[in-house]
């Protein structure tokens, strides 16, 4: 049972207490009910083995100490792993409010840009018309309060109580070795833009309702004075009951025409005001237009980020062909992925060169992020062919490695099965030596050639930076001539095929010399003396001559 806790222990270690998005967060928390099912399955087998330790405990079993001791260890352990999960499971859910708040916030900003921009301006100039759009905003913001009109550290606090010392000094260090030194994780960098995307927002409706409230006021004004302009004309026009004095008589034309006049610079105000009005309407469209715009560029650009460094993590070499073959497989997943971001890339470029070629006010800023993306676009598309191209020849290196190998095994087994009791005759040498010929031959790519074409075959796979890690990893290891795997696979290859080519070489020698020796010619000898001369030997007997004669010494 401990065995078991420590095991599930070492498994949840590995599931983190936070995630970068609404589904993998939900993921993990369904991940950690399993684990907490099976965790209570086995807290409940401790139980049992704790109540059997006291039971020998009550009978006063000789081990006593050992028995509780063991018991006191299993009962930690068992509220160790239910705490961690608990605590995980706390965090998680912490965390999935968040990314809910993240998405309604994301979800309201969408909203409240959609209404702006679908505001007819033109309607907007009349009183009744700014009245209607500025109630369409506060009821719109009434609704959405709980993101537009509250504080803007409010999602700051609900990171902070997500995020863990942990994983923040874990993102205060990968960030330093990125350069950034404000240390941001990518859930703090997604909330980051979110109160970036919302103050915008608060800062486009802000100056809607300025501008409305503003023409309004205007518009009273505006009547107002037309109003009390009206009144004086049309008092100036009545007929005169006698009431006024001569002079007052002799004004009353003079003050009509003064306050005629009042009235048509009226007239010629309210027109430069609607004037003004359209200018600020083209350039509140204008506004717009950039927002929208800059969103879709910061979106596509963060998704090229992001995907650039998953495929940064794909090594662009490997050590066998299934690894080297699953390793294309994930690059041609990333390039599927690559090549809808460029697309979409694309479409906000050209996004941009419209709103370029119709005289935009922020026209450096959108050339200079189109500029920027197509960069980004180029960049991630290069990396991802090279890689190609180098696990290409990477997995012909293996291929050839891989038949070299089958060669030699085959010429080994070949050489293994030649009975040689057989190839002792003329035509049993003559049918092995013609075996060994037509099999190097067959193999001549592998036996018959320079044994430095695996090399530079290797030299054209490994990289640079493969080579100095290669090197420095061996150096770590004690192996000063810092060989990677692949290097030492190639190794052992061209010393199997060098042994092979030598055992074909040795039994090909020791079958030309028995073909030679048995086509050597007969020689000739001549013919001995009739009466040779008799040894003189004081060891020479009769019995001795006779041996000799049976041997066939003497013929």
């Amino acid at each position: 049972v401990k065995n078991a806790i420590e095991f599930l222990m070492g498994q949840q270690v590995e599931l983190p207490d936070t995630g970068d998005s609404y589904p993998q967060v939900k993921q993990r928390l369904k991940d950690l009910d399993h684990f907490d099912g099976m965790a209570q399955d086995l807290i409940g087998k401790a139980q049992v083995v704790i109540l059997h330790g006291h039971q020998l405990a009550a009978n006063h079993h000789y081990a006593l100490n050992l028995i509780c001791q063991q018991c006191n260890e299993l009962r930690h352990h068992s509220d160790l792993l239910s705490h961690e999960i608990k605590r995980k499971q706390m965090r998680l859910q912490k965390t999935l409010e968040l990314h809910t708040h993240l998405q309604q916030a994301l979800q309201c900003c969408d909203e409240g840009a959609y209404l702006l921009a679908n505001q007819q301006m033109d309607k907007c100039q009349s009183k009744e018309g700014a009245q209607k759009a500025l109630q369409d905003i506060e009821r719109f913001l009434e609704n959405s309060s709980a993101y537009l009109n509250s504080d803007p550290q409010v999602l700051h606090y609900g990171f902070e109580s997500v995020l863990t010392p942990e994983l923040k000094s874990s993102a205060l260090g990968q960030s330093a070795m990125n350069g950034d030194p404000v240390g941001l994780s990518l859930l703090q960098c997604q909330i980051q833009a979110v109160q970036v995307k919302l103050e915008n927002v608060r800062s486009m409706f802000g100056n809607r309702q300025s501008c409305f409230r503003k023409l309004l006021d205007k518009h009273e004004e505006i009547t107002a004075v037309t109003k009390e302009g009206n009144l004086l004309l049309s008092s100036f026009e009545e007929p005169d009951c006698g009431k006024c004095s001569q002079d007052q008589q002799q004004e009353r034309p003079g003050d009509w025409e003064t306050v005629n006049r009042l009235l048509g610079q009226l007239h010629e105000m309210e027109t430069a005001f609607d004037g003004f009005w359209e200018k600020h309407q083209l350039k509140m469209e204008q506004y717009l237009q950039l927002w929208k715009f800059e969103q879709s560029f910061q979106e596509v650009k963060n998704a090229i980020e992001f995907l650039m460094g998953q495929q940064a993590e794909v090594p662009d070499t490997g050590d066998s062909i299934p690894q080297v073959k699953q390793r294309l497989k994930d690059l041609d997943n990333f390039d599927g992925m690559a090549q809808d971001l460029i697309g979409k890339a694309q479409v906000v470029i050209l996004h941009g060169h419209q709103l370029a070629a119709n005289h935009h006010y922020a026209l450096n800023l959108i050339c200079q992020q189109c500029n920027e993306l197509r960069h980004h676009s180029d960049l991630l598309s290069e990396e991802i062919k090279r890689k190609q191209m180098h696990l290409q020849k990477t997995l012909e290196l293996h291929t050839r490695l891989q038949q070299a190998l089958q060669c030699c095994d085959e010429g080994a087994y070949l050489l293994a099965n030649q009975q040689m009791d057989k190839c002792q005759s003329k035509e049993g040498a003559q049918k092995a030596l013609q075996d060994i010929e037509r099999f190097l031959e067959n193999s001549s790519a592998y036996l018959n050639s320079d044994p430095q074409v695996l090399h530079y075959g290797f030299e054209s796979v490994l990289t640079p930076e493969l080579k100095s890690s290669a090197l420095g990893q061996s150096a770590m290891n004690g192996d000063p001539v810092g060989l990677s795997l692949l290097q030492c696979q190639i190794q052992a290859v061209q010393v199997k095929l060098e042994n092979v080519r030598s055992m074909f070489g040795n039994r090909q020698s020791c079958f030309r010399k028995l073909l030679d020796k048995h086509v050597r010619p007969v020689q000739l000898v001549a013919p001995r003396p009739e009466n040779p001369p008799r040894s003189k030997s004081p060891l020479f007997s009769p019995k001795h001559g006779e041996m000799l004669w049976n041997r066939g010494v003497f013929s």
